[in-house]
């Protein structure tokens, strides 16, 4: 009388199952190898003239079609920006950025954000008609590191994502040029200057060329 073995789940499938193994898992097929270009589907050689959801055609045009669609929500220049290495420039801790913005206006202070967490604003201190005030001025950061110049990251369709911009520390120091709080030639002697050989510095020269003098 043969031995009769209980199965548990410790018992090899081809011991229980008398040799039988189970099968391999298939290779995920790409794009490329699941439909070949300018091939056409068995309707569309029997004289349709048109090609149906197999043709490689099709699948093509409708990935052009997407990227169209998708193209609006991009933004100008996408491309330079996604090069995070090239924008960082010259990396600066906040704490260095703050020091070197509040030496150039005295009626200028530093204010943690309440509402966005590790990020800050330089706020402009007037006399108004109640007395001192404290004005916002929109030049904001988050803190830590910051690159020179702003850096996007983007989805598989290429858009960018919700926390996808990381600005440059440049961008405060704009806004506070083009409110005239402080000004080109500060920016220059304390930050140094921008040449315009690629689209970061020509981008500043073109939101800020105009306060040069």
């Amino acid at each position: 009388m043969s031995n009769i073995v209980i199965a548990n789940e410790y018992t090899p499938v081809s011991t229980a199952c008398y040799g039988w193994q189970t099968p391999k898992k298939k290779k995920t097929l790409v794009r490329k190898e699941l439909v070949k270009k300018n091939q056409k589907s068995t309707w569309a050689r029997e004289g349709l003239g048109k090609t149906d959801t197999y043709s490689g055609d099709l699948l093509a045009q409708m990935h052009e079609q997407t990227d169209k669609d998708l193209a609006k929500y991009r933004f100008p220049d996408q491309e330079d920006f996604k090069q995070a290495e090239r924008r960082m420039g010259k990396r600066m801790l906040h704490t260095e950025f703050i020091r070197k913005v509040l030496s150039l206006n005295k009626n200028l202070m530093y204010e943690d954000s309440v509402s966005l967490k590790d990020s800050g604003a330089f706020y402009l201190i007037r006399n108004g008609p109640n007395g001192k005030e404290k004005v916002y001025t929109a030049a904001c950061f988050r803190k830590g590191w910051l690159p020179e110049w702003t850096i996007m990251k983007t989805d598989a369709a290429d858009l960018p994502t919700g926390d996808g911009l990381t600005y440059g520390w440049r961008v405060p120091l704009q806004r506070l040029i083009q409110k005239k709080i402080i000004t080109y030639r500060q920016v220059t002697k304390v930050f140094g200057t921008v040449l315009r050989n690629d689209l970061c510095g020509r981008n500043w020269q073109a939101h800020v060329g105009e306060f040069m003098n």
